[in-house]
């Protein structure tokens, strides 16, 4: 009989509660009736109702599927038709970002239409509401038009707060240097907003115009400040997501009609373009202090029409928007430094429709890093865990995926292994107390909330076993087919597995030769656990032949 030592090493998916969010921004629609799904890789085309010269925005459900999509005026269902209740929203064709919707927390059918009119008009910061319950799914806009705070810029943006659950909705007052951050809950929106004085002054129409953009990790807040005549400029800021204060204005210089603005997915490098030159900036967030940061700076040329809104995606490329053309500039590399980013002019088709100044305006936190799953070895019964790479980094601020962690704590799923469920070890090793299979966690608290890594850990076919039937110990035939014969040569408890974990057979054996009948037994995969009286287990896979 021949006994081998396999092990198994298995790495899978991980499943944070986020990433079930991932697929909300699947789907986009914007421009003169362009449209693309990032169901598939490449973006697939498609097309939609809208025609806006600017801002738009759009959502899809948990599997990537449409609901609605909006220019900030009219509100357009899952089959391109105006929603009900869904002409004259308060936003405008000529706004950077003319809208933002964002889910209500705790809800899965409401849905907030943040609205922003062009340069700091009356109809200011608003919202409405749609009710995808109404109308048999199609949805409906219920409340339309409450006027939030006016005036103020065509800049709104929004991002979870660190509890994981609340959204701040973000925006920049016209006339002064404030940015109003607004918190929605469960609740609905709490309109007395958070006040941060920071950066410039916005006090000429032209400055009310150009993107407003958070980092995917919520730490980062930057701005392009628009005007065609005089320089204006780029800024970054920090953002607390706990408390919703924005601070430490950078001024990154001073350049021709800023316009467009995103950070890279893990919020190393921050992009700015301008519509005039139709130039596109790199700074590196990394580089330390805010005169590295401002002497990091690259610049990449670009050919043809204007430059408009950047717009992280969910395969995690920067895509840009140019003006009356069939095509959006796309940088494939953007946590990548210099050239790296592999910036291309000409990279995605919209054909046969257009790109105009604006690409849908999204919730950053869709596209947020993830840390890496943990990994682990089987020994049968035993594990050997690995955390993932960034819980055993000392690495804090602009590299950090996320916010610091503060503690991480193993969870096994074994509650028959007593106090030994659980671990703070980094790489901890466990062994389970059954064959099965187990939901193992790694739990990772943050700031203000919590995180779990979730992985399913198979133990069921001890595939990985260790073979050590001794020589005083045999099993046969192997395969075998309607009797399985065990030799001991002293007594021992004989459990046998099937490949999904169940007990099949239990017996104390003897000294002398058992016969087993296991031929109402399914053929495949089996394990055979001998467990002597001082407790020394023995493991063997056996095979059903199907014969």
């Amino acid at each position: 009989m021949n006994t081998t030592n396999v092990r198994l090493c298995a790495i899978f998916l991980l499943f944070f509660n986020l990433l079930k969010a991932q697929k909300e921004a699947n789907v986009w629609h914007f421009g003169y009736h362009a449209a693309l799904n990032f169901s598939t890789s490449p973006p697939s085309i498609a097309t939609g109702s809208l025609e806006t010269f600017e801002g738009s925005a759009s959502i899809s459900d948990l599997s990537g599927n449409l609901l609605f999509y909006t220019d900030g005026m009219t509100v357009y269902d899952k089959n391109h038709n105006i929603m009900g209740n869904g002409s004259g929203l308060f936003g405008h064709g000529s706004s950077t970002q003319s809208g933002i919707i964002v889910k209500k927390p705790g809800s899965n059918s409401v849905y907030y239409i943040f609205t922003q009119d062009a340069t700091g008009g009356p109809n200011g910061l608003s919202y409405s509401i749609v009710d995808m319950t109404l109308a048999a799914g199609i949805g409906s806009v219920t409340t339309k038009n409450f006027l939030i705070h006016a005036p103020s810029c065509e800049k709104v943006t929004s991002v979870k707060h660190c509890n994981g659950s609340d959204a701040w909705i973000i925006s920049h007052d016209f006339g002064t240097d404030s940015f109003r951050t607004y918190l929605l809950t469960s609740t609905g929106l709490n309109l007395a907003p958070v006040m941060s004085s920071a950066g410039y002054s916005i006090v000429t129409t032209n400055h009310t115009l150009g993107q407003l953009k958070v980092s995917p990790d919520g730490r980062k807040l930057g701005v392009a400040v628009w005007d065609p005549f005089i320089p204006a400029y780029f800024e970054i800021y920090d953002f607390d997501p706990s408390s919703g204060i924005v601070s430490n204005a950078i001024n990154l210089g001073s350049f021709l009609a800023p316009y467009g603005c995103e950070f890279s997915q893990d919020g190393t490098k921050f992009y700015g373009g301008t519509y005039s030159n139709a130039s596109i900036y790199q700074w590196d967030l990394c580089a330390g202090t805010p005169t590295a940061v401002i002497a990091s700076m690259l610049t990449f040329s670009t050919s043809g029409s204007p430059i408009g809104s950047f717009q992280l995606a969910p395969d995690g490329k920067i895509y840009i928007a140019r003006l009356s053309v069939s095509f959006l500039s796309v940088i494939h590399s953007p946590n990548s430094l210099g050239v790296a980013c592999n910036f291309v002019d000409s990279s995605q088709s919209v054909a046969p429709n257009l790109s105009m100044s604006g690409l849908p305006n999204f919730i950053n936190g869709y596209f947020k890093s993830k840390l890496l799953p943990f990994t682990y070895t089987m020994n049968c019964l035993n594990g050997e865990f690995v955390a993932p790479p960034a819980l055993n980094s000392t690495v804090i601020g602009c590299s950090q995926p996320s916010h610091s962690i503060n503690s991480h704590t193993w969870d096994f799923g074994d509650p028959g292994s007593g106090a030994n469920n659980t671990s703070t070890l980094f790489n901890p090793s466990h062994l389970f107390s059954a064959i099965g299979t187990y939901t193992v966690k790694i739990k990772l608290q943050y700031q203000c909330s919590v995180d779990s890594i979730v992985i399913p850990v198979f133990t069921g076919n001890c595939v990985g076993v260790d073979e050590i039937l001794s020589e005083n110990s045999s099993v046969f035939p192997n395969p075998f087919s309607d009797y399985l014969k065990i030799t001991a040569k002293e007594p021992a408890a004989t459990e046998i597995y099937n490949s999904q974990g169940e007990l099949v057979f239990y017996r104390n054996v003897s000294k002398a030769e058992t016969t087993i009948d296991s031929s109402n037994w399914p053929h495949g995969l089996y394990v055979l656990i001998l467990r002597s009286q001082n407790g020394t287990k023995k493991y063997l896979r056996v095979v059903k032949d199907v014969q």
